[in-house]
């Protein structure tokens, strides 16, 4: 067995998100307002489907998040049922309100909320932008462990590539795995970089656990195991110690002296 790529990149946090990424945010739901309000009309067009699509499917989903063991569990169901359902002439007033007649106030909304959107400077840390950040390191470990040759030529200063880049999944399962690690990667290193800032560090590490075993078992299930080592974090290893991990493998951890996120990627081949 041989180790034939291993890579690692941190995941900064920048201080902003970039101003023309937040503008063409702004601009682009701007523009979609027209298309939302008569989608909106199209799928709700009456009390009836208000009741069919919105609140009584509400109320099934809420239904299954009340204990059952609170004292009157039925009725609190009951108010918020029947509480829905009644709904349908204020969520038509609103909707109207917000997209049609002569001041609509969507547009002005869209542009007060856009200090919320600095939260995707938590995803950025983990996924990039082009042209600002170009990929970042949860897509550049998956792309390297997927034969893609662009990705060395964007190692950046907080990044180490040793080896080239390896196809350790079957052919036809190339293009299925990247968004699978990619989602399920940024998923983890957001969370638990909300969880580490709310001093939450037992909750940080349990996403980092699940997340890591999930990304393994993603991989292992398309990879080449004719020529490489599947990992082995699983069944073993410590996923708080990057030295520990075996095999092939794109991980998640958290650095309590940098106190960032990072990623690991490493094939090793049967041979």
């Amino acid at each position: 067995m041989a180790e034939v790529l291993v890579y690692e990149g941190v995941c900064e946090i920048p201080a902003e998100v970039p101003a023309h990424i937040i503008d063409e945010w702004e601009t682009t739901l701007k523009n979609a307002q027209s298309r939302i309000y008569n989608n909106l009309l199209q799928k709700i067009p009456s009390d009836t489907a208000f009741k069919n699509f919105i609140a009584d499917a509400s109320s099934d989903v809420y239904e299954t998040f009340v204990n059952p063991n609170f004292r009157r569990a039925n009725v609190i169901k009951m108010k918020q049922r029947v509480k829905l359902a009644r709904a349908y002439n204020a969520w038509n007033t609103g909707v109207t309100n917000a997209y049609d007649g002569d001041s609509p106030y969507f547009a002005d909304r869209v542009t007060s909320k856009k200090s919320k959107y600095q939260l995707a400077k938590y995803t950025l840390s983990a996924v990039g932008s082009k042209p600002d950040l170009y990929w970042g390191p949860i897509p550049k470990a998956i792309l390297l462990l997927t034969g893609d040759l662009r990705a060395p030529r964007y190692i950046g200063a907080n990044e180490s590539l040793t080896g080239e880049p390896q196809k350790v999944v079957l052919d036809a399962f190339v293009n299925t795995i990247r968004p699978m690690i990619i989602a399920e990667g940024v998923y983890g290193v957001v969370m638990a970089y909300f969880a580490h800032e709310g001093g939450l560090e037992s909750l940080r590490d349990d996403i980092i656990r699940e997340v890591n075993q999930n990304l393994e078992k993603a991989l292992n299930a398309f990879m080449d195991t004719t020529t490489y080592v599947e990992g082995g974090l699983v069944s073993g290893g410590d996923y708080k110690d990057p030295t520990s991990w075996t095999g092939t493998f794109v991980h998640i951890w958290f650095d309590a002296t940098s106190g960032k996120m990072k990623v690991k990627a490493r094939a090793e081949t049967v041979a």
